[in-house]
């Protein structure tokens, strides 16, 4: 679900879906703004008290930090970082990449995947609503206007922290350090 494809294809699944979240329950009962309806309590379509906010971000934050901190993508980092040894980072430029680095982009790609998968378990939420989640914060969503929502940023670096131009420069980084022993093993 987080791959680069993925996150693109929902934010076009979602493009047009404009209606907020808490302005949804009430329009599926039938009530709009300022109708005997519009009050400050929030009830899904079946009438029953809808469940309070859970910022998965926030959570998803405290436990990872930056994307790219998460330990298990640093020990793949430091294990196949060898095969990145005679390649520089302006190489990315080049049309054409060894299959070999895709594989493992791919490998890297599910280990991410993983790591949120089982965080997503273990804090019981559904992965659309992750999703939804990840869409409002990239565009903005529930922000005063001209603000930017708080995670934001940290969405836009997760994104980036996956993607294949950053995974090369980051392997070819660890590549020109040379090996090392990693606190993380």
């Amino acid at each position: 679900f987080f791959k680069q494809k993925t996150a693109y294809d929902i934010r076009l699944s979602l493009v047009g879906s404009e209606m907020c979240i808490r302005d949804r329950s009430k329009a599926e009962r039938g009530g709009a703004k300022g109708s005997k309806d519009d009050d400050d309590s929030d009830v899904d379509s079946q009438g029953r008290p809808a469940p309070p906010f859970v910022d998965v971000i926030e959570r998803c934050k405290d436990k990872f930090g930056k994307p790219d901190d998460l330990a298990v993508l640093a020990q793949f980092v430091d294990a196949h970082a060898r095969e990145f040894a005679r390649i520089r980072s302006d190489d990315l430029l080049k049309s054409e990449h060894d299959l070999e680095h895709t594989r493992l982009h791919q490998q890297y790609l599910n280990l991410w995947e993983k790591e949120m998968e089982a965080f997503l378990r273990e804090e019981n939420v559904d992965l659309v609503d992750f999703q939804q989640q990840l869409y409002d914060a990239l565009n903005d969503n529930f922000t005063a206007l001209f603000e930017e929502h708080p995670h934001h940023g940290w969405v836009d670096s997760a994104l980036a922290a996956i993607s294949y131009e950053h995974f090369f420069k980051r392997m070819v980084a660890a590549a020109e350090a040379g090996p090392r022993r990693s606190e993380h093993k």
